[in-house]
């Protein structure tokens, strides 16, 4: 898209609620164009058999919603918006953790719904997906992102959702925290996602971090 079209796109995203009737139609009709080519970007997604091969797919195609994505955070409207909650989730996906997050904010202040297909509450999935992420990344060669965690945990914090979910989450924190050499942190975090859910995965993990500053600690003594 040319910059007179993405500035285009953005206005247009932001009149869907207008007080004045014709811009809120151009919007409403704008936000059809959107359903359409995710459908179509849907389509194209499903014909990849690679989770590889998807996740660079979605890198390319997030960019181009830019423009409309920026025109409904702009307009603070509050409006159910399907074709922004599938850019959220896709953001995750293609690893743009702040460009998601901030959906996720205005998502959560506005009370938004997931589409039908993701079957979650909006905490819920922002809260599962970052914690996927984050324990997947365990054996990559760049560390996950620990704000990114902590920015979650700040906006999920009030939000109901099931305690294995959350338990997940508190793991990935602790596991984020260890690497980061912030043991205490780690193992509070371990504890936390234990009491929530016991077979969340990190008994063995909270076991040898405490039998690991016990021994440091006696070696200083």
């Amino acid at each position: 898209m040319t910059p007179a079209e993405k500035h285009r796109q953005r206005i247009l995203a932001s009149k869907r609620t207008s007080d004045d009737v014709d811009a809120s139609r151009k919007g409403a009709n704008e936000y059809e164009l959107m359903l359409m080519q995710l459908a179509e970007h849907k389509r194209s997604l499903k014909q990849a058999q690679s989770i590889e091969r998807k996740k660079a797919m979605k890198s390319e195609i997030v960019s181009e919603y830019d423009a409309y994505i920026d025109g409904v955070l702009d307009a603070k409207s509050g409006q159910q918006d399907d074709v922004l909650m599938t850019l959220l989730i896709w953001h995750i996906d293609a690893g743009n953790y702040d460009r998601a997050l901030d959906i996720a904010e205005y998502a959560v202040s506005h009370d938004l719904q997931t589409p039908d297909q993701y079957e979650r509450t909006i905490g819920c999935l922002i809260v599962e997906e970052i914690a996927d992420a984050a324990l997947a990344s365990d054996n990559d060669e760049t560390p996950f992102n620990h704000d990114v965690l902590e920015r979650t945990a700040e906006l999920t914090a009030e939000l109901d959702m099931f305690d294995q979910v959350r338990a997940k989450f508190y793991r990935a924190i602790a596991e984020s925290h260890e690497r980061y050499g912030n043991e205490k942190e780690a193992i509070d975090f371990y504890e936390r996602a234990l009491k929530l859910h016991d077979r969340v995965g990190c008994k063995q993990a909270l076991n040898a971090l405490k039998k690991k500053v016990e021994k440091d600690s006696e070696s200083k003594a």
